[in-house]
C-alpha cells in the first residue's frame, strides 16, 4: 500500500487515497487506486473491554474550564449502548445529567435533564464524567 501524502477533510467524512496491489513490492502486480473513508473525530476511543454488554465503563476527565455554551460528543453507540454525560464541579458533585445518546453521533450537542443551561457553567472548572454502554466514546468539545 502507498499513501497519499495528504487526507482530505470534508465536513462529514475524512478521505484516505491510497494505491494498493497484490502482489509484493519488487516484481509485477495489480495496482489499484483505493479510497478510505473515516468519520471526524474517529480514530481512537474509549469503549467498555470487559464484562458483556450488560457492563458500564466510566471515564472521568481532570477540570477543565468550560470555554462555551454547551457541549458536543462524538461516539459509535450499539442498538443495546448509550452514553451518558454528567457534569461535575472540580470537587466531583454532581451539576447536571444528560439525557441518554442511544444512537451514533458526530458532533452532536448533549441535552441537558430538567432545563439544565451548560452555558451557566462557562468560565468554570468542570469535570466531565462519561458512562458508556456498548459504545465507543470519540471526543468531546465545547461549541
Amino acid at each position: 500500500m502507498y499513501a497519499a501524502a495528504f487526507p482530505v477533510f470534508l465536513k462529514d467524512e475524512i478521505r484516505l487515497y491510497y494505491g494498493g496491489s497484490n502482489g509484493r513490492h519488487g516484481g509485477w502486480r495489480d495496482g489499484f487506486l483505493c479510497l478510505a473513508r473515516l468519520r471526524p473525530d474517529g480514530f481512537a476511543g474509549y469503549e467498555q473491554i470487559a464484562g458483556g454488554s450488560n457492563k458500564t465503563a466510566m471515564i472521568a476527565t481532570k477540570p477543565v474550564v468550560a470555554v462555551a455554551g454547551s457541549l458536543c460528543i462524538s461516539a459509535d453507540v450499539a442498538p443495546s449502548g448509550y452514553v451518558k454525560v454528567t457534569a461535575l464541579d472540580k470537587d466531583n458533585n454532581e451539576l447536571a445529567e444528560g439525557e441518554l445518546i442511544a444512537k451514533t453521533v458526530t458532533g452532536v450537542e448533549v441535552q441537558w435533564k430538567e432545563g439544565f443551561a451548560f452555558r451557566s457553567l462557562k468560565g468554570k472548572k468542570i469535570r466531565l464524567r462519561f458512562e458508556v454502554r456498548d459504545s465507543k466514546l470519540y471526543s468531546f468539545s465545547f461549541d
